[in-house]
């Protein structure tokens, strides 16, 4: 006598219904595949109907297909089942996996909430958000490495939450800097190179430390500054920027010195003068001499919101090609230079708030008197532009130098 077998080959869950590709087979050899959900009396009746139908009058061997038809759901389902269990097991074990990669780290959080981590890579920490991109990748390919497979996006999701939660409850609380952090006696400088290195400037002098004591964090547009000359001098500058006067001289140096410091209040330079002058080029030299990053100038911000994200990830906030200072952007840029905050609400929710706290140097380039009050440094009316600053790296460098020892300067005053 002839044998009848059915066969689910594929099954899914959709919308909480149990779907399958049902094959019947007789005597090993397919007669009837259909998609079936398995939980309808009625398309499990169809699929028999239309099984019965092939069999040609012999249908005696499928008098019981209703039966094996539901026997064939209660083993999807149980096989189904099983398979979800597993697969939650298997996202729980990734998750403890990926939370144990990172128990050689720092966990830690700002003053603000934000939480952050200490990396070791080679020889070096790094200091990253918890929430950052590269940690992401970082994680991912730790586990690669380890396991040899990839890690789930919901895993991943669940160890960033537990590892949040270590940092914020458990890990201790630091302050986080950009590009300057104040330090006993001076301050550090992060030269933003691959090794994270930084400098510490003292009421001695200067020095080059592997690995500073204290928790930079790195926006993704940050450059690296040179490491600076011994015997550079500031003045070696004057001969790359146009300027009327001497008075001009010693107000771009006041800035610049002023822009090294680890605490406000900070001036703001404006520099200004006709077309040709070289303005953007004067502010790109100013910018790369403390502060490089990618863009070095920006356009002028159309909201408080964009010049509050520009502090954020930058310690020179620096405008090209101003034209008008409307009153807001005026009070937004003194109080980012002398000390202020902004709030505003967060995304997809309303009773949270974003908080923008920050103390910048400012720099402004235009064509036009945009400046109302307080004196600019002016770029001076020549035929000749001056030189990228980028071309005459070892000028550069001497010039950083000699940055370098103006601040360690006033540190070795006594306080009045």
């Amino acid at each position: 006598m002839a044998e009848l077998k059915l066969r689910a080959q594929s099954y899914r869950r959709e919308r909480g219904r149990l779907i399958a590709i049902v094959v019947a087979l007789l005597d090993g050899n397919p007669l009837h595949a259909d998609t079936v959900v398995l939980d309808s009396a009625d398309q499990r009746a169809a699929f028999s109907g239309a099984v019965r139908e092939r069999l040609n009058g012999n249908g005696a061997i499928a008098d019981d297909l209703d039966t094996r038809l539901l026997q064939l759901r209660l083993e999807t389902a149980s096989a189904d089942e099983q398979a979800s269990v597993t697969e939650t097991e298997s996202r729980s074990s990734q998750a403890d996996k990926l939370i144990q990669l990172a128990v050689d780290t720092q966990l830690f959080h700002d003053p603000q909430g934000d939480c952050y981590l200490r990396v070791p890579l080679n020889d070096h920490r790094e200091c990253w958000p918890t929430r950052a991109r590269g940690f992401r990748r970082w994680l991912a390919g730790q586990f690669w490495l380890r396991h040899e497979k990839a890690p789930s996006a919901d895993a991943l999701n669940n160890a960033l939450n537990v590892l949040d939660a270590q940092a914020q409850f458990a890990g201790p609380c630091w302050p986080v800097y950009l590009r300057v952090a104040p330090a006993e006696g001076g301050l550090y400088v992060d030269l933003g190179d691959p090794t994270w290195r930084g400098v510490r400037v003292t009421a001695h002098g200067w020095e080059v430390v592997a690995q500073p004591p204290v928790c930079f964090r790195r926006a993704a547009g940050m450059r690296s500054l040179p490491i600076p000359e011994r015997g550079g001098h500031l003045d070696a500058l004057r001969t790359f920027i146009n300027l009327e006067d001497d008075d001009d001289w010693a107000l771009l140096r006041a800035w610049l010195v002023a822009a090294l410091r680890d605490r406000g209040p900070y001036p703001v330079l404006g520099l200004h003068g006709q077309q040709g002058t070289a303005k953007t080029t004067v502010a790109r030299m100013l910018r790369a001499l403390i502060d490089p990053a990618v863009p070095d100038l920006r356009s002028d911000p159309r909201e408080v919101r964009d010049l509050a994200i520009a502090a954020r990830n930058c310690w020179i906030v620096a405008f090209d090609n101003v034209s008008h200072v409307q009153p807001w952007l005026s009070d937004a840029i003194c109080r980012l230079a002398t000390g202020g905050g902004w709030a505003t609400r967060e995304l997809y929710s309303d009773l949270e708030e974003v908080l923008f706290d920050a103390r910048r140097p400012v720099l402004l380039t235009g064509i036009t008197e945009y400046l109302s009050r307080g004196r600019s440094a002016r770029s001076r009316a020549t035929d000749h532009l001056a030189p990228d600053p980028l071309a005459a790296p070892e000028a550069r460098a001497g010039a950083l130098g000699g940055i370098r020892g103006h601040p360690s300067a006033p540190l070795r005053r006594p306080p009045r």
